[in-house]
């Protein structure tokens, strides 16, 4: 069985974000969710107000990426501002054995939603030897 943590442990993107963002400027990530479930493990990023086909994921040395641009449209008369326009990129470490051309990509109300198939565990290989009498 692939091991969770290796999925679940390591969100590389935080460090990129300290890096390179000015500690005044708001920084815009969008919130997601993982899960295993039946299928294999699931990603679901919250990307309200995205068009999908502005949406890049890719998967380079084992690591998952999905980054996009968000353009929120402000009046000069707004009262309030809270919504974060932007660059964003997620990045997660996925486990071994997941074949990126095996990702399926859906969005729906706002939602992109990850399916990264896990591999069938594969079958020991048992030998025989003989034992022969002497």
């Amino acid at each position: 069985m692939l091991p969770v943590r290796s999925f679940f442990g390591r969100d590389l993107d935080l460090l990129f974000d300290r890096l390179s963002e000015a500690p005044s400027a708001p920084v815009w990530r969008p919130r997601l969710d993982a899960h295993r479930t039946d299928e294999g493990f699931v990603v679901e990023v919250d990307l309200p107000g995205i068009d999908p086909d502005e949406v890049d994921v890719a998967v380079e040395d084992g690591v998952l990426s999905i980054a996009g641009h968000r353009l929120v449209e402000r009046s000069e008369d707004g009262f309030i501002t809270e919504r974060i326009s932007g660059s964003f990129i997620r990045r997660l470490t996925i486990p071994e054995g997941i074949e990126a051309e095996d990702i399926t990509a859906t969005y729906a109300d706002g939602v992109l939603r990850l399916v990264l198939p896990v591999p069938a565990e594969p079958e020991p290989k048992v030998t025989r030897v003989p034992v022969s009498r002497n």
